[in-house]
């Protein structure tokens, strides 16, 4: 946030190549209006407002035992406001111990880019935020006055420089009818196990764009675009426990999907797996060691490791913190080494799920490597910009390929 003096209104500065969307023109405009009047009229005045809309298209299809259950098509745009209060230092997003995260939807805005339309639901919605964030922050001021002061001094929000971009993702293409015949062919693979109860198989493609400007003169128009197919095969075991077992496919579009073949195969052994389950034994509880492998090592490796050194819980009380004091500290043996790179698009030409070029609050992406992991470093990927206000810890992303590729994940 740049330092503002008086009542004076950021002017926003773009490069005379910038191919500004219509969206973001209209939120600039009515972002601009309403800061300015915050800024001389309320009390307290914001030093923060943020606009972003997501847009998202989504295609919907799925088929059991070769009729079709489900196919849908349907867009819709979402705007979040983040409207901050107090200073950086102490604002109304600050974390007051004993409080439970409380989190909002959007707010359904015009699909049509329609001047008066967007900005009346961007009045609105910035009137209903800035209410809230002033009762907040009183609310925060009077609670320091009475408690203990937080072992964490960190300031609330952090300064970062302004990003401007302007990159709408590829249209995508979904052959309908194609694909639902093809779902049709796939989920009859689902007869040959009489045990099953239910089965689908469905292809998930959504688009995303989104639109984001703040007061740090940020004006950005990315997103990216998503295809899955989905398997499910679920049934009853005779002592009455209900078993599940699924695989998943993902790629950047459609044509990055695999073959009839290999979705087959995987409809088999999702098929196997679900029918061997049901005559298992159930297991004893058991105590010792236990070994991960294939995709169950990595979501471990994710929920031990990788949630545990998210900036944004080193704040909480309420979590674990499990490495909050150990700054400087080494906590992986020197044998493992950690990618946090939410950069990276494909791994030996798999699709990777998860990248992204600015995070939802506007900060590109930066990569980091590291083989030997600390808990202290400046240059990662934190999760806010709380953390990058302490920038003690990373954002961790530990991304893992397809299922069908679980040997590495």
């Amino acid at each position: 946030m740049r330092i503002l003096l008086g009542a004076l209104l950021l002017v926003v500065s773009l490069p005379s190549s910038f191919a500004q969307s219509p969206v973001v023109k209209i939120l600039g405009e009515e972002l601009d209006r309403n800061f300015r009047i915050l800024k001389e009229k309320a009390d307290p005045p914001p030093y923060f407002i943020s606009y972003e809309v997501t847009d998202e298209e989504l295609r919907a299809i799925a088929a059991t035992l070769g009729s079709v259950s489900h196919n849908s098509g349907r867009r819709t745009r979402h705007l979040d406001v983040s409207l901050r209060v107090g200073s950086p230092k102490l604002d109304n997003y600050h974390r007051v111990r004993g409080e439970r995260a409380q989190f909002t939807s959007g707010e359904l805005i015009s699909l049509d880019d329609i001047p008066i339309a967007i900005k009346q639901t961007v009045w609105l919605e910035t009137d209903r935020a800035y209410r809230a964030a002033a009762e907040r922050l009183i609310r925060i001021r009077s609670n320091q006055e009475v408690k203990v002061a937080a072992e964490d001094p960190s300031d609330d929000f952090s300064v970062e420089p302004p990003a401007v971009h302007s990159e709408a993702p590829p249209a995508m293409a979904v052959p309908v009818e194609a694909w639902t015949d093809r779902l049709r062919k796939l989920s009859l693979a689902f007869q040959k196990f009489p045990e099953i109860l239910t089965s689908s198989v469905s292809l998930t493609a959504l688009r995303e764009t989104k639109y984001l400007v703040n007061t740090e003169s940020s004006r950005l128009e990315y997103g990216r675009s998503f295809v899955r197919v989905m398997i499910t095969a679920e049934g009853r075991a005779a002592d009455g426990m209900n078993l599940a077992t699924s695989a998943a496919f993902d790629a950047a579009d459609p044509a990055g999907l695999p073959g009839d073949d290999a979705i087959l195969a995987a409809i088999n052994r999702v098929a196997r797996d679900l029918t061997g389950l049901l005559h298992a034994p159930v297991a004893e509880p058991f105590l010792g060691p236990a070994i991960f492998s294939g995709r169950a090592a990595g979501v471990f490796f994710h929920e031990i490791f990788g949630h545990r050194i998210e900036g944004h819980r080193q704040k909480d009380e309420t979590e674990g913190q499990t490495f909050t004091k150990r700054v400087g500290a080494t906590v992986l043996p020197g044998f493992l080494s950690v990618v946090f790179d939410p950069t990276v698009r494909k791994v030996e030409g798999v699709d990777l799920n998860g990248w992204y070029t600015y995070d939802d609050e506007g900060v590109p992406a930066l990569p980091s490597r590291a083989s030997t992991i600390r808990t202290a470093t400046a240059a990662g990927n934190p999760g806010s910009r709380w953390s990058r206000a302490n920038p003690t810890f990373w954002w961790s992303r530990i991304e893992r390929p397809p299922k069908q590729n679980c040997a590495r994940c």
